[in-house]
């Protein structure tokens, strides 16, 4: 396999718009901490206290870029990861 077919699969929706896995990664976590920033911290992230766990695969991938977004907030994150 090509680095770019790894990066962009076939049958991979971002290949439809031209963009990557790791681009749809980044996005998703930012949506995430933007959401969560603004449903339950009141637009401030800084010296919250944030748990996020995920999984394995694309969901587990977003909520490890939500969690450096969040970091990069001013939030305390702790992850915790449900598989290797």
């Amino acid at each position: 396999m090509s680095i770019i077919a790894a990066v962009n699969p076939p049958g991979c929706i971002g290949r439809m718009y031209g963009i990557t896995v790791l681009q749809m990664t980044e996005h998703a976590g930012r949506n995430l901490a933007t959401l969560a920033r603004s449903v339950f911290f009141d637009g401030a992230a800084t010296g919250r206290n944030v748990l996020v766990v995920a999984g394995p695969g694309g969901n587990g991938d977003g909520g490890l870029s939500a969690t450096r977004q969040l970091h990069n907030l001013g939030a305390n994150v702790t992850l915790m990861l449900t598989a290797p």
